[in-house]
């Protein structure tokens, strides 16, 4: 036991100059990797951390600008719509609704154009009653013909009735929603109303 032990120690030394001629060139060579690597790893990665705050701080600061002017627009709606002498019959008598739709159909392309030209999925429109309700599409008469709210325009679960409570409360801007509508696949959107 004596002998073998002996033995090992022997070649542990006979070894130890060339293990730590080994030893050396591993270290030096790691460190050489290190003080290149790290450098370069840490430019890049400032490099790109720059860029992508860069072009997220655009992409938020321009959906912000469409939402401004797609909320002005709104308001314009309902100021020259309001000030516009043509329209003013649809508020004096309901029956005014069904019997002058050549109005319904211009006061909709006043609008509609106006929304249309703001880079934002919009679905808006006007509500006169629970009858009658305006898009920027077309005129829906409800419940008569197909419900509006339910089958061209869903809000998360929301009854009709809950959906009208909302568009019912003046210059609201409610929380993100998730909405479904006719012609667009299914985004979180907000619901903005003027009276």
């Amino acid at each position: 036991m004596k002998k073998m032990w002996n033995y090992h120690l022997f070649m542990v030394r006979k070894l130890n100059p060339v293990f730590i001629r080994y030893l050396m060139i591993l270290f030096l060579f790691s460190a050489l990797l290190l003080i290149v690597f790290i450098p370069v790893y840490l430019y890049f990665y400032n490099f790109t951390l720059s860029n992508e705050l860069a072009f997220i701080y655009d992409r938020l600061h321009q959906g912000v600008s469409s939402l401004d002017t797609a909320l002005i627009g709104i308001n314009n709606i309902a100021i020259l719509t309001n000030r516009d002498s043509r329209f003013n019959i649809f508020t004096q008598d309901r029956q005014n609704l069904e019997l002058y739709p050549f109005l319904l159909r211009e006061l909709r392309e006043h609008f509609s154009g106006i929304v249309f030209t703001h880079p934002v999925i919009a679905d808006a429109g006007i509500v006169f009653s629970r009858d009658i309700v305006l898009t920027r599409r077309q005129v829906f008469f409800f419940p008569e013909i197909i419900p509006f709210y339910g089958n061209y325009i869903q809000i998360e679960g929301l009854t009709e009735d809950e959906w009208f409570s909302i568009i019912s409360k003046t210059n609201t801007l409610s929380n993100a929603m998730k909405f479904s509508s006719m012609g667009q696949i299914p985004y979180t959107g907000l619901n903005y109303t003027v009276q």
